[in-house]
Protein backbone atom coordinates (compact mmCIF):
# COMPACT_ATOMS: atom_id res chain seq x y z
CA UNK A 1 0.00 0.00 0.00
CA UNK A 2 2.62 2.27 0.76
CA UNK A 3 4.47 1.44 -2.73
CA UNK A 4 0.92 1.87 -4.53
CA UNK A 5 0.27 5.59 -2.59
CA UNK A 6 4.02 6.66 -3.61
CA UNK A 7 3.82 5.51 -7.11
CA UNK A 8 0.26 7.54 -7.41
CA UNK A 9 1.55 10.90 -5.39
CA UNK A 10 4.67 10.62 -7.54
CA UNK A 11 2.14 10.71 -10.75
CA UNK A 12 -0.33 13.37 -9.46
CA UNK A 13 2.99 15.81 -8.01
CA UNK A 14 5.87 15.09 -10.05
CA UNK A 15 4.18 15.56 -13.70
CA UNK A 16 3.26 18.94 -12.55
CA UNK A 17 6.46 20.01 -10.58
CA UNK A 18 8.71 18.15 -13.41
CA UNK A 19 6.48 18.73 -16.36
CA UNK A 20 8.17 22.17 -17.83
CA UNK A 21 12.22 21.51 -17.59
CA UNK A 22 11.13 18.02 -19.40
CA UNK A 23 9.42 20.00 -22.13
CA UNK A 24 12.34 22.19 -21.89
CA UNK A 25 15.38 18.91 -22.72
CA UNK A 26 12.66 17.71 -25.59
CA UNK A 27 12.08 20.72 -27.10
CA UNK A 28 16.01 21.37 -26.75
CA UNK A 29 16.69 17.93 -28.35
CA UNK A 30 14.24 18.49 -31.20
CA UNK A 31 16.27 21.86 -32.17
CA UNK A 32 19.11 20.45 -32.01
CA UNK A 33 18.91 17.11 -33.22
CA UNK A 34 21.72 15.94 -30.77
CA UNK A 35 21.18 12.20 -28.97
CA UNK A 36 23.94 12.33 -27.35
CA UNK A 37 23.49 15.90 -25.64
CA UNK A 38 20.13 15.17 -24.96
CA UNK A 39 20.69 11.97 -23.32
CA UNK A 40 23.80 13.19 -20.86
CA UNK A 41 21.40 16.19 -19.98
CA UNK A 42 18.61 13.97 -19.04
CA UNK A 43 21.23 11.68 -17.30
CA UNK A 44 22.60 14.83 -15.28
CA UNK A 45 19.22 16.03 -14.92
CA UNK A 46 18.52 12.51 -13.01
CA UNK A 47 21.25 12.07 -10.85
CA UNK A 48 20.89 16.02 -9.66
CA UNK A 49 17.33 15.53 -8.93
CA UNK A 50 17.91 12.28 -7.07
CA UNK A 51 20.97 13.00 -5.64
CA UNK A 52 18.62 16.17 -3.46
CA UNK A 53 16.20 13.68 -2.60
CA UNK A 54 18.20 11.05 -1.45
CA UNK A 55 19.92 14.14 1.04
CA UNK A 56 16.71 14.75 2.45
CA UNK A 57 15.82 11.84 2.99
CA UNK A 58 19.00 10.64 4.91
CA UNK A 59 18.91 13.96 6.46
CA UNK A 60 15.68 13.65 7.68
CA UNK A 61 16.54 9.82 8.93
CA UNK A 62 19.57 11.69 10.90
CA UNK A 63 16.89 14.10 12.44
CA UNK A 64 14.60 11.46 13.39
CA UNK A 65 16.38 8.95 15.09
CA UNK A 66 14.03 9.20 18.10
CA UNK A 67 10.49 7.15 17.63
CA UNK A 68 9.02 10.08 19.46
CA UNK A 69 10.54 12.83 16.93
CA UNK A 70 9.94 10.69 13.73
CA UNK A 71 6.01 10.30 14.92
CA UNK A 72 6.33 14.07 15.40
CA UNK A 73 7.68 14.31 11.98
CA UNK A 74 5.00 12.70 10.28
CA UNK A 75 2.07 13.95 11.84
CA UNK A 76 3.41 17.27 10.76
CA UNK A 77 3.73 16.60 7.56
CA UNK A 78 0.11 14.44 7.45
CA UNK A 79 -1.41 17.87 8.16
CA UNK A 80 0.10 19.69 6.02
CA UNK A 81 -1.19 17.07 3.32
CA UNK A 82 -4.44 17.57 4.51
CA UNK A 83 -4.20 20.99 4.00
CA UNK A 84 -2.86 20.25 0.16
CA UNK A 85 -6.47 17.86 0.42
CA UNK A 86 -8.47 20.88 1.00
CA UNK A 87 -7.37 23.31 -1.38
CA UNK A 88 -7.39 20.66 -4.49
CA UNK A 89 -11.10 19.30 -3.48
CA UNK A 90 -12.17 23.58 -2.84
CA UNK A 91 -11.55 23.71 -6.49
CA UNK A 92 -14.58 21.76 -7.40
CA UNK A 93 -16.58 24.60 -5.57
CA UNK A 94 -19.27 21.81 -3.96
CA UNK A 95 -18.33 23.54 -0.76
CA UNK A 96 -17.60 26.73 0.67
CA UNK A 97 -13.81 26.73 0.72
CA UNK A 98 -14.10 28.78 4.11
CA UNK A 99 -15.95 26.08 5.82
CA UNK A 100 -12.93 23.52 4.80
CA UNK A 101 -10.26 25.78 6.13
CA UNK A 102 -12.57 26.63 9.42
CA UNK A 103 -12.96 23.26 9.84
CA UNK A 104 -9.31 22.31 9.49
CA UNK A 105 -8.19 24.99 11.75
CA UNK A 106 -10.52 24.22 14.51
CA UNK A 107 -9.03 20.39 14.57
CA UNK A 108 -5.82 21.70 14.37
CA UNK A 109 -6.15 23.93 17.16
CA UNK A 110 -8.35 22.00 19.20
CA UNK A 111 -5.45 18.86 18.85
CA UNK A 112 -2.93 21.25 20.30
CA UNK A 113 -5.03 22.10 23.65
CA UNK A 114 -6.72 25.53 23.01
CA UNK A 115 -9.55 24.07 24.68
CA UNK A 116 -7.38 22.93 27.35
CA UNK A 117 -6.45 24.44 30.62
CA UNK A 118 -2.76 25.25 31.52
CA UNK A 119 -1.66 24.11 34.74
CA UNK A 120 1.03 25.59 36.76
CA UNK A 121 3.81 23.06 36.11
CA UNK A 122 2.95 24.25 32.66
CA UNK A 123 6.70 24.84 30.43
CA UNK A 124 6.99 27.97 28.69
CA UNK A 125 6.53 25.76 25.37
CA UNK A 126 3.48 24.31 26.63
CA UNK A 127 2.46 28.03 26.84
CA UNK A 128 3.37 29.37 23.77
CA UNK A 129 1.53 26.15 22.26
CA UNK A 130 -1.16 27.45 23.62
CA UNK A 131 -1.61 30.92 22.92
CA UNK A 132 -1.02 29.86 19.31
CA UNK A 133 -3.56 27.58 19.04
CA UNK A 134 -6.08 29.78 20.73
CA UNK A 135 -5.15 32.08 17.70
CA UNK A 136 -6.18 29.46 15.15
CA UNK A 137 -8.80 28.55 17.06
CA UNK A 138 -10.04 32.13 17.13
CA UNK A 139 -9.50 32.47 13.13
CA UNK A 140 -11.09 29.02 12.18
CA UNK A 141 -14.26 30.25 14.20
CA UNK A 142 -14.14 33.58 12.17
CA UNK A 143 -13.73 31.63 8.84
CA UNK A 144 -16.67 29.33 9.40
CA UNK A 145 -18.71 32.60 10.49
CA UNK A 146 -17.58 33.55 7.61
CA UNK A 147 -18.87 30.88 5.52
CA UNK A 148 -22.23 30.66 6.86
CA UNK A 149 -22.26 34.72 5.38
CA UNK A 150 -21.40 33.24 2.06
CA UNK A 151 -17.91 35.04 2.30
CA UNK A 152 -14.96 33.62 -0.18
CA UNK A 153 -12.04 35.75 1.62
CA UNK A 154 -9.23 33.88 3.41
CA UNK A 155 -8.07 36.40 4.53
CA UNK A 156 -11.04 38.48 5.25
CA UNK A 157 -13.95 36.15 5.87
CA UNK A 158 -16.40 38.37 7.84
CA UNK A 159 -18.93 40.65 5.69
CA UNK A 160 -17.15 44.04 4.57
CA UNK A 161 -18.94 47.30 4.77
CA UNK A 162 -16.67 49.96 3.90
CA UNK A 163 -18.02 53.30 4.81
CA UNK A 164 -16.39 56.75 2.59
CA UNK A 165 -17.26 60.57 3.45
CA UNK A 166 -20.83 59.55 4.49
CA UNK A 167 -21.37 57.04 1.93
CA UNK A 168 -21.81 53.41 2.50
CA UNK A 169 -20.02 51.23 -0.58
CA UNK A 170 -22.19 48.82 -2.12
CA UNK A 171 -21.10 45.17 -3.11
CA UNK A 172 -22.56 44.92 -6.00
CA UNK A 173 -21.06 43.86 -9.16
CA UNK A 174 -19.28 46.73 -10.52
CA UNK A 175 -19.75 45.95 -14.75
CA UNK A 176 -22.76 46.34 -16.48
CA UNK A 177 -23.84 42.94 -18.18
CA UNK A 178 -23.65 43.33 -21.85
CA UNK A 179 -25.35 40.28 -24.44
CA UNK A 180 -24.76 41.54 -28.33
CA UNK A 181 -22.88 43.66 -30.71
CA UNK A 182 -25.14 46.34 -30.38
CA UNK A 183 -25.31 46.67 -26.63
CA UNK A 184 -21.67 47.20 -27.09
CA UNK A 185 -21.99 49.65 -29.31
CA UNK A 186 -24.36 51.45 -27.49
CA UNK A 187 -21.82 51.74 -24.34
CA UNK A 188 -18.83 52.65 -26.58
CA UNK A 189 -20.38 55.57 -27.79
CA UNK A 190 -21.79 56.52 -24.20
CA UNK A 191 -17.69 56.35 -22.89
CA UNK A 192 -16.93 58.42 -26.61
CA UNK A 193 -19.40 60.82 -25.23
CA UNK A 194 -18.23 61.10 -21.45
CA UNK A 195 -14.29 60.96 -22.84
CA UNK A 196 -13.65 57.82 -20.41
CA UNK A 197 -11.58 54.56 -21.00
CA UNK A 198 -14.07 51.34 -21.33
CA UNK A 199 -13.17 48.00 -19.95
CA UNK A 200 -14.65 45.05 -21.04
CA UNK A 201 -14.73 41.54 -18.62
CA UNK A 202 -15.29 38.43 -20.02
CA UNK A 203 -16.53 35.84 -17.92
CA UNK A 204 -18.12 32.26 -17.11
CA UNK A 205 -20.22 31.48 -14.33
CA UNK A 206 -17.84 28.11 -13.08
CA UNK A 207 -14.58 30.03 -13.56
CA UNK A 208 -12.80 29.73 -10.29
CA UNK A 209 -10.47 32.85 -11.31
CA UNK A 210 -13.37 34.38 -11.91
CA UNK A 211 -15.09 34.08 -8.46
CA UNK A 212 -12.17 34.81 -6.78
CA UNK A 213 -11.86 38.35 -8.71
CA UNK A 214 -15.50 39.07 -8.15
CA UNK A 215 -15.24 37.96 -4.55
CA UNK A 216 -12.01 39.85 -3.20
CA UNK A 217 -10.73 42.17 -6.26
CA UNK A 218 -14.21 43.88 -7.45
CA UNK A 219 -14.92 44.58 -3.84
CA UNK A 220 -12.27 46.63 -3.32
CA UNK A 221 -13.17 50.27 -2.75
CA UNK A 222 -10.19 51.85 -4.71
CA UNK A 223 -10.95 49.49 -7.70
CA UNK A 224 -14.67 50.35 -7.59
CA UNK A 225 -14.13 54.05 -7.47
CA UNK A 226 -11.78 53.84 -10.25
CA UNK A 227 -14.03 52.33 -12.18
CA UNK A 228 -17.17 54.35 -11.62
CA UNK A 229 -14.52 57.73 -12.27
CA UNK A 230 -12.78 57.10 -14.94
CA UNK A 231 -14.15 53.79 -16.52
CA UNK A 232 -17.12 52.70 -18.49
CA UNK A 233 -17.25 49.17 -17.10
CA UNK A 234 -19.29 46.20 -19.28
CA UNK A 235 -19.14 42.60 -18.75
CA UNK A 236 -19.13 39.84 -21.13
CA UNK A 237 -20.99 36.19 -19.88
CA UNK A 238 -19.57 33.71 -21.77
CA UNK A 239 -21.26 30.72 -20.08
CA UNK A 240 -23.53 29.91 -23.12
CA UNK A 241 -21.34 28.31 -25.52
CA UNK A 242 -24.19 27.86 -28.30
CA UNK A 243 -24.60 31.75 -28.07
CA UNK A 244 -24.17 33.39 -31.55
CA UNK A 245 -24.15 36.83 -30.25
CA UNK A 246 -21.96 36.19 -27.30
CA UNK A 247 -19.41 34.35 -30.29
CA UNK A 248 -19.32 37.68 -32.19
CA UNK A 249 -18.03 39.78 -29.04
CA UNK A 250 -15.62 37.06 -28.58
CA UNK A 251 -14.05 36.96 -31.90
CA UNK A 252 -14.40 40.83 -32.38
CA UNK A 253 -12.09 41.10 -29.51
CA UNK A 254 -10.23 37.83 -29.82
CA UNK A 255 -10.75 36.29 -26.90
CA UNK A 256 -9.84 32.65 -26.06
CA UNK A 257 -11.40 31.95 -22.57
CA UNK A 258 -12.04 33.50 -18.94
CA UNK A 259 -10.73 35.96 -17.35
CA UNK A 260 -10.37 37.97 -20.12
CA UNK A 261 -9.81 42.09 -19.58
CA UNK A 262 -9.88 44.38 -22.87
CA UNK A 263 -9.84 48.08 -22.61
CA UNK A 264 -10.75 50.93 -24.99
CA UNK A 265 -9.46 54.39 -24.89
CA UNK A 266 -11.23 57.53 -24.94
CA UNK A 267 -12.00 57.78 -28.81
CA UNK A 268 -12.96 54.10 -29.34
CA UNK A 269 -10.28 52.34 -30.01
CA UNK A 270 -9.34 49.25 -28.54
CA UNK A 271 -5.95 49.03 -27.09
CA UNK A 272 -4.31 45.37 -27.99
CA UNK A 273 -1.17 45.49 -25.55
CA UNK A 274 -3.30 46.66 -22.69
CA UNK A 275 -5.34 43.13 -23.24
CA UNK A 276 -4.61 40.62 -20.32
CA UNK A 277 -5.71 37.25 -18.87
CA UNK A 278 -6.00 35.85 -15.37
CA UNK A 279 -6.03 36.89 -11.63
CA UNK A 280 -4.67 40.36 -10.63
CA UNK A 281 -5.20 41.54 -6.90
CA UNK A 282 -7.33 44.64 -6.06
CA UNK A 283 -3.36 46.43 -5.60
CA UNK A 284 -2.43 45.20 -8.82
CA UNK A 285 -5.52 45.83 -10.31
CA UNK A 286 -6.34 49.41 -9.41
CA UNK A 287 -2.45 50.13 -10.42
CA UNK A 288 -3.07 49.01 -13.95
CA UNK A 289 -6.58 51.00 -14.18
CA UNK A 290 -4.90 53.86 -12.92
CA UNK A 291 -1.66 53.34 -15.53
CA UNK A 292 -4.41 53.41 -18.65
CA UNK A 293 -6.37 55.80 -17.33
CA UNK A 294 -3.67 58.57 -17.72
Amino acid sequence: MVFLLGMISALILNCVCLSCPYLFFYLWLFLTSDAVLGALTMFAFGVGYGCTVDTFRLWGRTCTQSRDVDGQVKYFFGVLLLGVAIEIFATLEWVNSLFLWGGYAVGIAIYLGATEALIAQSTGWQRLQKAFATIVLIWGTLLLIGAGYGEHNLWKPLPQTTIETATVVSHKFPFSNIANMLEYETKREEAIEKKKMMIVFFYTDTCPVCKRLKAITFKDSRVRQELNNNYIAVAVNMSDKSDKYITQIKEKFQVFGPPSFVFIDAEGEIIKEAQFYGYQAPTEFYDTLDMLAE
